[in-house]
C-alpha cells in the first residue's frame, strides 16, 4: 500500500528548491523586485502547515504573469518549470482523498 499523498512535503521538495534557484537568479541589482517576489512565495512554501496554505502560495504564483515583469530566459525556464509542477499539485488537491491513487 502507498503512502497518501502529502501536499507539504511535495512543495517543499519539489515546488520550494524551484522557488529558491528563482531567488538565486534573480538576486541582482536590477531584478531586485523579482527576487521580493520569489523570496515571499519560498517563504509561503516553506513555512506551509497545511493545505490552505499552499493554496494562498498558488494564489500568488499565479499572478507572476501580471507583475509586469520581464524574466530573462533562464529564468522563465525555472518559472515554467515551477508553474507546471504547481499546477500538477493543485490538480492532485482538487482530487478527493478517496479518489487519488
Amino acid at each position: 500500500m502507498t503512502e497518501p499523498f502529502d501536499a507539504i512535503t511535495y512543495a517543499n521538495q519539489t515546488l520550494a528548491p524551484l522557488l529558491a534557484e528563482l531567488c538565486a537568479l534573480t538576486d541582482s541589482p536590477g531584478t531586485h523586485d523579482q527576487f521580493a517576489y520569489f523570496s515571499l512565495l519560498h517563504q509561503q512554501i516553506t513555512g506551509a502547515s497545511d493545505p490552505g496554505d499552499i493554496a494562498e502560495a498558488f494564489f500568488n504564483l499565479s499572478t507572476s504573469a501580471f507583475m509586469g515583469f520581464h524574466y530573462d530566459g533562464h529564468v522563465a525556464e525555472v518559472l515554467d518549470e515551477l508553474l507546471e509542477r504547481a499546477e500538477l499539485l493543485s490538480e492532485t488537491l482538487a482530487v478527493s482523498p478517496g479518489e487519488r491513487h
